[in-house]
């Protein structure tokens, strides 16, 4: 029989400590923003549909000075190769936390979300906004059954709700037009995370090449409620059947290769307990749009 060995680092007590200092005072919700203006959205390829293919949103908590950290790279290459599984999610990489402290990947929005979700242990992935978490095994594949185990207590068939958007670049930001599309009734928010692919940082434990290049790299979070608070802003008038729209300007930094970042939105619904987790995810290229996904 196979020994499966399970792989994870956990920070140090001090670690742990500086990350939840980040994030101390920052649940008050932040001062209003100017309105952006909105941005034609895509035609709605099916009007009078309201079954929306659902993709769950996934998180790798990972960084470049974590040896270990390859193993869940491994298992999730599987997972996005798998074309029954990758119609199901969209990923993000979050470097935050002890093991990213010197990574070109890290940002203070994927400090502050890999802290709000709980994450104290390298290689993780966490699933939507909530704080479920798994984490890698010495062999690949076993790792990627067990997020699939994981994503299928995620599951919507259908999602509630649609998602499309559209962006442009506008100086030095992004601006990005989301609309959403609901199938029930309900109280909605939404958000836009812009993404990084091709970012290289030399990566501990690294056994092939590859390793050391990085997607889906979490830049910044626009629409959070404050720094440990991710469930999007409140979308006004909702209707079923009838699109919704809000917008979001994401300041962008000069050392981004703009040429290599997407946008990342979602949807989140107010649940019986009065709190908001993701039904919908959508990946918008820059300078485009992505229209409503059925199935």
């Amino acid at each position: 029989m196979k020994t499966l060995r399970f792989i994870a680092i956990a920070a140090i007590s001090a670690a742990v400590s500086i990350a939840c200092s980040k994030t101390d005072g920052g649940d008050t919700t932040k001062d209003q923003e100017p309105a952006v203006e909105m941005d034609v959205l895509p035609t709605d390829p099916q009007p009078e549909n309201l079954e929306f293919n659902h993709r769950m949103l996934l998180v790798q908590h990972t960084g470049t000075a974590c040896p270990n950290c390859p193993y869940m790279t491994n298992a999730l290459k599987l997972l996005l190769e798998d074309n029954e599984q990758n119609k199901k999610f969209n990923l993000v990489a979050s470097h935050g936390g002890y093991y990213a402290k010197n990574d070109p990947c890290r940002s203070d929005d994927a400090d502050f979300f890999t802290a709000s979700v709980g994450v104290n242990s390298w290689p993780t992935v966490t699933f939507n906004l909530t704080t479920t978490q798994e984490g890698a095994y010495s062999d690949a594949e076993y790792t990627k059954q067990k997020i699939v185990e994981k994503m299928n207590g995620f599951a919507l068939d259908p999602s509630p709700a649609g998602i499309c958007a559209t962006s442009k670049i506008n100086d030095a930001t992004i601006d990005v037009t989301i609309g959403i599309k609901p199938a029930v009734d309900g109280a909605y928010r939404v958000a836009a995370w812009l993404l990084e692919d091709g970012v290289y940082g030399k990566q501990s434990g690294a056994r092939e090449d590859w390793h050391n290049t990085h997607n889906n790299v979490l830049r910044a979070a626009a629409g959070k409620v404050s720094n440990v608070n991710f469930s999007g802003e409140k979308v006004d008038g909702t209707e079923i059947g009838k699109t919704s729209a809000k917008a979001f300007s994401i300041p962008f930094e000069s050392t981004w290769d703009i040429s290599n970042c997407k946008v990342l939105v979602f949807v989140t619904m107010r649940n019986d307990d009065g709190k908001y987790d993701i039904v919908n995810t959508a990946l918008c290229p820059i300078e485009g749009s992505v229209a409503y996904e059925y199935i």
